[in-house]
């Protein structure tokens, strides 16, 4: 009698698996909410990073403009005091294009 009470009954077995079955469910719930978590502080991360990228970018173009709009008045003080110069500079450039433009001599 005593090598039954050693051995498993077959209710035992059953019950150790349904306990396994219950351990592996849980634990593959645990491992989705990880995920789950993992992928959400991605999310936040990247659109973090996208909120930051597009702030930047908004402070460089006000940059751009504040100093293409300079050299704008630059250009036109410097004309309005020597248009002489300026329409022989806008005459040379006109010369260049068109002779790259039609490939000819002049």
């Amino acid at each position: 009698m005593t090598q039954t009470k050693d051995r498993p009954q077959a209710n035992d077995v059953a019950e150790q698996l349904g306990i396994l079955r219950d351990d592996f469910g849980r634990l593959a719930s645990m491992i989705g909410d990880i995920a789950a978590d993992k992928a959400q502080a991605a999310k936040e991360t990247a659109q973090s990073a996208a909120a930051h990228i597009a702030t930047d970018a908004k402070d460089k173009t006000a940059t751009f403009r504040a100093s293409a709009g300079h050299a704008y008045d630059e250009a036109e003080a410097s004309v309005r005091r020597n248009p002489a110069l300026a329409a022989a500079v806008a005459a040379g450039a006109g010369l260049a294009v068109a002779r790259f433009v039609f490939r000819r001599r002049f």
